[in-house]
């Protein structure tokens, strides 16, 4: 299953087994941003937790080594219209005020 993944829900697939297993899967999208946002929010004590930097980067480098990346626009890219046109919906945690795509 194709999916994109924002910052929310790369952080939730680091702290969730079944989730970061389909992190994991061929075919996931996210976008470079999604990087610097995990970054900061594993680093930046916000959630309860804080990670090391170096600790952070390996994990983020680790879950997404295989993953696509793609740049989101205002106006859709042909990345986001193929989406869109291929029924992706949501991968986001909810209320985090992220949107993305999985299919």
């Amino acid at each position: 299953m194709k999916r994109y993944w924002d910052a929310s829900a790369l952080i939730d697939a680091l702290h969730d087994s079944r989730i970061e297993q389909k992190a994991l899967e061929p075919g996931q999208w996210t976008r470079p941003h999604a990087l610097a946002e995990t970054f900061a929010t594993l680093t930046g004590g916000r959630l309860g937790f804080c990670y090391l930097p170096d600790d952070a980067a390996a994990l983020i480098r680790e879950l997404t080594q295989t993953m696509n990346f793609v740049e989101l626009e205002a106006k859709p890219s042909r990345h986001e219209d193929h989406a869109l046109n291929n029924n992706w919906t949501v991968v986001s945690r909810p209320g985090a005020g992220v949107w993305g795509f999985h299919r």
